[in-house]
């Protein structure tokens, strides 16, 4: 019998810009083994005597950096195909996002194999069938749903010679005759499915996180999610669940398991008896669930079941709103769901667990007032945390993370509501200027009531995101001359703890650094280092030669977390130091110290001017999350005329972040707006201005050259900043005039309400304004009419 080949489709990061929203890290990416599209598929078919093969392209093949390294990497997955391409019956592709790479990657396995069945599965393309069909030749047919009967209905009849295109596999769409034909959808018993084989993974130890499901489909029918169509609820049996978890710890080291459930924690009894049997297993747990699902009294059996992350779609705080979702029946039981997010999330800040709160902005019929309820609720949390004492000592931290409405195929909203936008990893919701800017600003706001303490983003590495910048920092030798990443050995790397033996060996090499061997030693013991040991560890980092000594001095201070915050001048500059591993230990070491701690501010500070360029970024991404004072923008302003691109970046990004606080530096800012080359520097720095409550006097100039900048997104900020001016300068007019001549609605929205600033306006801005009432843009006829009216009476009255 020939084999079935089921490959999880990458990623497509480079093509399509794959983010996690919540952080302000950048360039997140999701590295986990597949789901149940393709491990439970194989595990399935095994069981029943089928051959199988599981490719996981990111994993075995390596993630592209660039459009080009992406379809490289989908070429050396066919050529291996092709390699055997007698011993294959069908192939296999589970699409989770809307993302393409499963439709190029299909097209790839035609060419070279034009005789092999190419079937495509999963979220995606179980509701997008239609789309996928007519738009992909490539592809011969699409299952529905579970996969698992068609998977094996599909391995038998080819193995027997039969055609496979019929009524009788269950769950599939395929072409017939110029249209589109379906058979019956069919979910699976879960009772009858066996547990999922990791063995079946090429590289089952590399993953830094093993995802499992405990439970398919939701009982709840929520507008903007399709799982309810996608199958019904069911969950395995605890037996099951303990079977499960069993293997994986016999079969990989990988200690963290997110349990990918659409809604974890339904049905009190049963969440008992699964929370028993993870108690009796080797690991530490995240999932994702609903407030009024796992509440505040089961945040804390949960923890003691070994959970530390909990990530909770509450979506929004506004009653009409979650009743619009049909989240919720009624107004009262909208109220009732918002007060039990608040108090399960004030459990989780008790119990040391970090929650992730998920937050939809501009759902259909939303208003300005409904993101000011989401956005009271947000701040109500933010509050909380930091009232609250955890009772492990350690404050687990607070993610928000929040992002756009996404129309998603098969759900009510992709059906009553059609104008969409695409954006980077799906479409989402197109909305005027005026909400799309009261949304991008509301986003920003929600962001920053994240509390991201050392234990928070540790927790996001360990179960939802790997850093790539990060991971090609600490690996660069992964990287090949094509712009291809091999993860595989990269993930399953650890930091092995320094030996008194070791220690004393290095550092008896250094003559006059032999005393630092005593304070690296104890620190390889987990024992507590004085001051003057710590001071010792950061002058070994900074002055030894030895790349094995300043690696290991970086290891110890990593080895004292918060405590080595005497040191951190010494880490910032070690940010720079030649040898990867030492930059590596380095910045866990940093990721350890509370940044937010007023002793830190004159460390990073001074970093800003003497740190490497790694260790200025570093810094002022720090200074970014800190209260803002008279020193901190000061120095941030400074690092505005820093030769490196990515430190002038992180710096106004920064200042963009204290808001009014940073008029102070409105000089330094103004003076970068005109001369920076970088026009994201010069995005980040407009963007500050737009966040001031009143931007000063003496941005005006500036503002008004930036209205003339090549990139768009800076003209808007400037615009929208001169919009917030108390009096915009009468000699902007022309500017302001030309910069009207766009097709971009949003940008004639914000000049229209920047010439309604103007102190003495001209015969032609009311000319351009009354044009302007007339604009096809509702939101921006009605902006011109009132700024219009507004200064017809301020001449009536002058």
């Amino acid at each position: 019998m020939k084999k079935a080949v089921l490959i999880a489709a990458p990623h497509g990061l480079a093509t399509h810009g794959v983010a996690f929203r919540g952080l302000d890290q950048a360039d997140l990416t999701p590295i986990f083994p597949p789901l149940t599209g393709a491990v439970a598929l194989g595990s399935y078919l095994a069981v029943h005597g089928v051959p199988v093969e599981i490719v996981d392209v990111q994993m075995d093949y390596g993630i592209g950096l660039t459009p080009d390294a992406e379809r490289l990497v989908l070429r050396r997955v066919t050529q291996d195909l092709l390699a055997q391409k007698d011993a294959i019956a069908w192939v296999g592709i589970s699409q989770i996002s809307v993302a393409n790479s499963g439709m190029e990657l299909a097209a790839e396995i035609r060419r070279v194999l034009p005789r092999v069945p190419v079937i495509m599965g999963g979220y995606f393309a179980s509701f997008a069938y239609r789309q996928v069909l007519e738009e992909c030749p490539a592809v011969t047919a699409v299952v529905r749903g579970d996969g698992e009967a068609a998977a094996l209905r599909i391995s038998q009849r080819v193995d027997r010679g039969q055609p496979f295109l019929v009524d009788d596999t269950p769950n599939l769409a395929w072409r017939e005759r110029g249209r589109i034909a379906t058979s019956r959808v069919e979910p699976m018993d879960l009772g009858g499915l066996p547990i999922c084989d990791f063995r079946l993974l090429r590289h089952p130890g590399a993953y830094p996180t093993i995802s499992v499901y405990t439970s398919r489909g939701c009982p709840w029918a929520c507008r903007f999610c399709a799982e309810a169509r996608m199958r019904p609820y069911a969950a395995f049996p605890a037996a099951w669940v303990s079977r499960q978890l069993s293997h994986i710890a016999s079969v990989t080291s990988c200690r963290r398991i997110l349990f990918a459930d659409p809604t974890f924690g339904l049905g009190q009894e049963r969440t008992r008896e699964v929370c028993r049997v993870l108690r009796g297993q080797p690991f530490t747990y995240a999932a994702g669930t609903r407030a009024d699902v796992v509440d505040a009294g089961s945040v804390r059996l949960l923890r003691q079941a070994g959970f530390d992350s909990l990530y909770y779609g509450v979506e929004s705080a506004s009653l009409s709103t979650l009743v619009r979702m049909n989240k919720v029946e009624s107004l009262a039981a909208a109220r009732r769901y918002v007060e039990k997010a608040a108090k399960a999330v004030r459990a989780c800040f008790e119990e040391g667990v970090t929650p992730f709160v998920g937050l939809m902005v501009a759902f259909p019929g939303d208003s300005e007032a409904d993101c000011r309820a989401t956005m009271g609720f947000v701040k109500r949390l933010r509050r909380l945390h930091d009232r609250v004492k955890p009772r492990g000592g350690k404050r687990a931290g607070l993610i928000v993370d929040c992002y756009r409405t996404g129309i998603i195929d098969g759900t009510s909203i992709s059906r009553t509501h059609r104008r969409t936008e695409m954006v980077p990893g799906g479409r989402i919701l197109s909305l005027s200027p005026r909400m799309a800017d009261i949304a991008r600003r509301a986003i920003d706001e929600f962001r920053k009531q994240s509390v991201l303490t050392p234990l928070a983003l540790e927790r996001v590495n360990r179960y939802w995101m790997v850093s790539l910048p990060m991971l090609l920092e600490k690996h660069p030798e992964l990287k090949d001359d094509q712009g291809v990443l091999a993860v595989g050995d990269a993930l399953s790397r650890g930091a092995p703890r320094l030996s008194l033996q070791r220690a004393s060996r290095i550092m008896s090499r250094q003559g006059s650094d032999v005393g630092d061997s005593v304070g690296i030693a104890r620190a390889a013991g987990s024992q507590a280092l004085s001051a003057r040991d710590i001071g010792a560890l950061g002058e070994t980092l900074t002055k030894n030669r030895d790349q094995e000594a300043r690696r290991e001095a970086a290891r110890a201070l990593a080895a004292q977390g918060s405590k080595a915050a005497p040191a951190l001048p010494a880490l910032l500059a070690a940010l720079d130091d030649p040898d990867w591993e030492t930059r590596r230990e380095a910045q866990r070491a940093i990721s350890l110290v509370e940044l937010r701690d007023a002793p830190c501010r004159p460390s990073l500070i001074n970093a800003l001017k003497t740190a490497g360029a790694c260790g200025r970024c570093f810094a002022a991404g720090a200074l970014r999350r800190m209260e803002p004072s008279a020193a901190t923008v000061s120095a941030l302003g400074g690092a505005l005329r820093d030769e490196d691109k990515h430190v002038r970046r992180m710096a106004s990004l920064a200042l963009g972040e204290m808001g009014s606080a940073a008029c102070a530096a409105a000089g330094a800012l103004a003076k970068a707006l005109r001369d920076d080359p970088d026009s994201q520097s010069r995005q980040n720095i407009a963007l500050a201005f737009s966040k001031m409550d009143r931007p000063p006097a003496e941005a005006a100039e500036a503002l008004v050259r930036a209205l003339g900048d090549e990139d768009l997104q800076v003209r808007y900020e400037a615009a929208y900043a001169l919009s917030k001016m108390e009096s915009v300068p009468d000699s902007a007019a022309p500017s302001l005039l030309k910069a009207l001549e766009t097709e971009d609605e949003r940008l004639r929205w914000a000049v229209a309400r920047a010439l309604g600033r103007l102190a003495q306006p001209s015969k032609k801005v009311f000319d351009a304004l009354s044009r302007l009432t007339s604009d096809l843009n509702q939101d921006i006829s009605r902006e011109a009419g009132s700024l219009l009216m507004g200064l017809r009476g301020s001449r009536a009255e002058a």
